[in-house]
């Protein structure tokens, strides 16, 4: 009698079958994963940094980059698969960044993502991405064992790094340390990075923007001793496919629809091309090849004439191909920091103009306050003079300083109504608006109509014209608010928020120089607006909110005993001696 086979036994064992065969391929082949179970590619110099990352001769892979290369995406991906490739538990990861909202907002949005979309949507046969990615910057499993975390996101306090990393560490030797922006990381949390990864088969992995000189981050890719340490990597935004041509994704109907998207993802020939123009120098402005009609692609490039041997001028001269042909450089374009930074991945020099570096940005991007409603408010309000501006009202409640709200150019009379029921609304203490211009009016309306009289705040007036309190050191009042607000953001004492990309935008495109006397001039606004396709509002309002205003108060009350007066001789000259009468001797 034939024996009789159960089949539903029989294909569970083969699917077992076939899913240890699976994982066994998937655990030294990064790329066959990401593709079977994410449905992800990876363009080639992101493989190539995975597999440096998880796989290389060397435990330690530092990635400097700049902008939107992909750079969280890949960590994001990493982390997934050395927690879903093993035994659950047999990795332990440790995932920091300079600040809570860096770790909440991107690695994390990205691990619940593609975490979601494999589980939820994707659902590939025979494997499963274990746990849950809950909402305290955990990634948990829960086994008849009880709960096991496979990776944490954490931000210690320096002094606190090492103690609060001690306590996670595979017991199977297999503890992965990534820091996301390693830019803004401090020594301390790279050397609890080192404590913790003490088995065989421990990785670390940082990536970030080059923003951070003489940093820790920055010593790793250029101290000789260090430098052996590591694998190291830079992306420019013209490694990617945007430039490159590439292709990543299969000819098909549905690799042509992920081919898009990835080219939507990245960084895009129109805004490298808007960077050129205006974050670097020398050169020639020319035409792109691919878009000649359209100026928004016309991007800045060396200036370049033909080879000629003949030309004893040319001859020892550096030689490059433009469209085949072997010329030389006769001006070449240069970057200013922010364009190395952002567009070249490398470091910057130091000879940059940038008023408020990326370094100090992050700073107050990284600092965190509590929004204590204890506190009353300010707020700063900068009104738009032009059509394509917009009248933007901050609030700064201890620090915490975030944008209110903005609006389209309208009337002075409605700006004012809005103002207004804004700050009656959040009980504001001081509501300080630039008071020359259109500001001027609205800070009247405010002043002096009667359907305002209820205010339950001071009215501040502020002129970035007026004089310097200090000419040897700021060539009048707006470089002395700018340099205040510059302060409060080195010094840690201001918290902006992250997400408010055109406010750091606004930031990055601030530029200054010192005059005759050496004191720092701020670029004047119709310099820069070209340059930002608009007036700096975000950052204006910002600077009403935050700057200390006391001065002004001191000065309506005049000069006060024992106060110490600072005068250029050259400025008093026609109140002299030698002016004639005007002097009463």
């Amino acid at each position: 009698m034939a024996d009789i086979v159960d089949t539903s036994v029989f294909d569970q064992a083969i699917g077992e079958l076939r899913r240890s065969s699976k994982v066994k391929l998937y655990q030294s082949d990064f790329d066959a994963w990401a593709w079977d179970i994410l449905k992800l590619r990876n363009y080639a110099k992101m493989r190539e940094i995975a597999h440096d990352s998880l796989f290389g001769a060397k435990e330690r892979t530092l990635t400097k980059s700049g902008n939107g290369v992909g750079k969280s995406s890949i960590q994001a991906q990493m982390i997934l698969w050395a927690g879903s490739v093993f035994e659950v538990g047999e990795t332990v990861q440790i995932i920091s960044a300079p600040s809570i909202p860096q770790l909440q907002k991107v690695t994390f949005a990205y691990l619940k993502s593609y975490h979601g979309r494999v589980n939820n949507e994707l659902r590939p046969e025979h494997f499963r991405i274990p746990g849950r990615i809950d909402e305290n910057l955990g990634w948990v499993s829960e086994t008849p064992k009880g709960k096991i975390w496979l990776a944490s996101g954490r931000k210690p306090p320096d002094q606190d790094a090492v103690s609060m990393f001690q306590g996670l560490r595979s017991q199977f030797g297999m503890t992965y340390v990534w820091f996301d922006e390693a830019g803004g990381m401090s020594r301390a949390m790279f050397t609890a990075a080192e404590a913790v990864q003490t088995g065989d088969d421990s990785r670390f992995g940082g990536i970030g923007n080059p923003d951070n000189a003489g940093a820790e981050w920055q010593q790793s890719f250029e101290d000789p001793i260090k430098m052996t340490e590591y694998n190291l990597h830079t992306i420019s935004a013209f490694d990617t496919p945007v430039f490159t041509g590439e292709r990543v994704y299969p000819r098909t109907t549905e690799g042509d629809a992920m081919e898009l998207q990835l080219m939507k993802a990245l960084t895009s020939k129109r805004w490298v091309a808007h960077k050129s123009r205006i974050w670097a120098t020398g050169g020639v402005i020319a035409p792109d090849p691919e878009n000649p009609d359209d100026r928004r692609y016309d991007r800045r490039v060396d200036d370049t004439v033909p080879f000629d041997k003949g030309n004893l001028d040319h001859m020892g001269k550096l030689t490059i191909k433009v469209n085949g042909v072997r010329s030389i450089v006769t001006n070449p374009m240069k970057w200013d920091a922010r364009g190395l930074s952002k567009v070249m991945g490398q470091f910057p020099g130091d000879n940059d103009t940038s008023f408020f570096p990326q370094e100090i940005i992050n700073t107050a991007h990284h600092s965190t306050f509590d929004e204590d409603f204890s506190i009353r408010p300010v707020l700063g309000c900068d009104i738009a003079r032009f059509g394509a501006d917009e009248s933007v009202v901050f609030l700064n409640r201890g620090g915490r300083a975030r944008m209110l709200d903005s609006w389209g150019k309208t009337d002075t009379v409605e700006s004012a109504r809005k103002i207004h029921r804004h700050a009656q609304a959040v009980n504001a203490k001081e509501v300080r608006i630039d008071s020359t211009g259109v500001g001027g009016g609205v800070y009247d309306m405010l002043k002096e109509l009667e359907e305002f009289s209820n205010k339950v705040y001071d009215l501040i007036g502020v002129d970035g014209g007026n004089a310097s309190p200090d000419k040897r050191r700021w060539a009048n009042a707006r470089a002395h608010n700018h340099d205040q607000l510059r302060s409060l953001m080195q010094a840690g004492m201001l918290d902006i928020e992250y997400d408010d990309r055109e406010l750091a935008d606004q930031l990055m495109n601030i530029t200054f120089r010192f005059n005759s006397r050496g004191a720092i001039q701020i670029t004047p606004k119709d310099e820069m607006r070209t340059v930002m396709d608009g007036s700096p509002d975000r950052l204006d309002s910002l600077i009403y909110a935050v700057v200390d205003t006391s001065a002004l108060f001191a000065l309506a009350s005049g000069l006060q005993p024992g106060d110490i007066v600072l005068e250029d001789p050259w400025e008093i000259e026609t109140n002299s001696w030698y002016a004639g009468a005007a002097y009463p001797m």
